[in-house]
């Protein structure tokens, strides 16, 4: 469809449809979940998402300096990549709830997470950015990064994750 003359139509035809059945996603595993119990996953789930959080930004932050990014680069990185949970966790959750392969406490503890860190997230991002332009500030300029060596960098342009 991609290649065919029509798939600007055909994109316009198959937005709503899309979005219905995200939609319908996020409802039927919301309804899976006992949020009575909530509360009681909230300081295993803030424990997990600080795990995630700083493994996630470890990984990306590293992973980018050892490929020659710079700082400012490795570190906004790490930050955009390491704020949300992921929906993928609740369909793993599911999964391993329905097959018996985890426990009834995963499925909720894993939904508490997902909602807090969907929240959290354009926060971190936005905390992120500032932070690297602290960095920035503190060290002067930096080296280009690997991926455009012959452009510099402006701050004050939106930037697209």
């Amino acid at each position: 469809m991609a290649e065919s003359k029509s798939h600007a139509v055909a994109r316009v035809l198959s937005m709503p449809l899309r979005d219905m059945f995200a939609a319908l996603f996020f409802v039927s595993i919301g309804a899976l979940m006992d949020i009575s119990m909530l509360p009681m996953f909230i300081a295993p789930a803030l424990i997990l998402i600080a795990t995630s959080f700083g493994a996630k930004f470890a990984t990306v932050y590293f992973s980018a300096k050892l490929m020659g990014v710079g700082k400012r680069t490795s570190a906004k990185a790490g930050f955009a990549l390491s704020a949300s949970g992921g929906e993928l966790a609740l369909v793993t959750a599911k999964g391993g709830a329905d097959v018996g392969a985890t426990s009834a406490f995963i499925l909720p503890m894993v939904g508490a997470m997902t909602i807090i860190t969907t929240f959290l997230s354009p926060y971190v991002i936005k905390m992120g950015w500032k932070f690297a332009k602290r960095i920035k500030a503190e060290a002067g300029e930096e080296e280009p990064s690997v991926a455009a060596p012959a452009k510099e960098e402006k701050d004050d342009a939106p930037h697209k994750p």
